[in-house]
């Protein structure tokens, strides 16, 4: 639930308008200035967890980590103790989230996937 009003929040950054009815004539207002706030607000409040631990354990190695971090390092994080379909699964939800980017590298043989936080 914390995810989604999260989430909720953030898309009413972007700038999205609203009309407002005062009278016979009708005004389009924009809120950016004050929906950062609500979204601090709600991130205090609720947390910047998704409630989900592996992408939060994900999250929160990434965040540590300064040059991002490999599929391998990621898997070697939980001590190879997750199945790669539920780490896959975790990446993807921070990936609609769009709380991670990753980018293709080159490694003399197979390439690699690394991901960073945005």
């Amino acid at each position: 639930m914390t995810a989604g009003i999260l989430a909720a929040i953030n898309l009413r950054r972007r700038g999205p308008s609203w009309r407002c009815h005062n009278g016979p004539f009708a005004r389009r207002h924009q809120h950016k200035p004050v929906v950062p706030n609500c979204f601090d607000s709600a991130r205090f409040i609720w947390g910047a967890t998704l409630g989900d631990p592996t992408a939060d354990s994900i999250l929160a190695a990434l965040r540590e980590s300064q040059d991002g971090l490999t599929r391998w390092d990621i898997h070697d994080h939980f001590g190879r103790n997750k199945t790669a379909s539920e780490i896959d699964r975790a990446i993807r939800v921070l990936t609609e989230r769009a709380l991670i980017r990753y980018a293709k590298e080159e490694s003399g043989g197979r390439p690699t996937t690394r991901y960073w936080t945005l």
